[in-house]
């Protein structure tokens, strides 16, 4: 995962290497500082090829304050995954 800011925009490209072949992944980007575990609006998605890999690219409009943020991808979205499947490690993006 690669994170880019730009003002109020973060830019994210995904990438899963040994995931469900021929499967369909969601990413969503969520606020961890100031506000904790805040889901941002939007999402981008991408498919896996036959090996289960798979690469996608997608921006997101973030709060000015928004320091750390962490990106779910997983194939039932935020509302689908229990807590932390699919999580990334927070980022720091001030």
């Amino acid at each position: 995962m690669s994170y880019k800011r730009s003002g109020n925009i973060v830019s994210l490209k995904a990438k899963v290497t040994a995931g469900e072949p021929n499967t369909t992944y969601k990413v969503q980007l969520a606020e961890d500082a100031p506000d904790f575990c805040h889901l941002l609006g939007g999402e981008f998605s991408f498919t896996t090829n036959s090996k289960g890999k798979g690469k996608g690219a997608g921006s997101f409009e973030v709060p000015a304050e928004g320091t750390e943020f962490f990106a779910d991808v997983d194939t039932e979205g935020w509302a689908g995954a229990y807590e932390g499947q699919g999580d990334t490690p927070a980022v720091s993006l001030p």
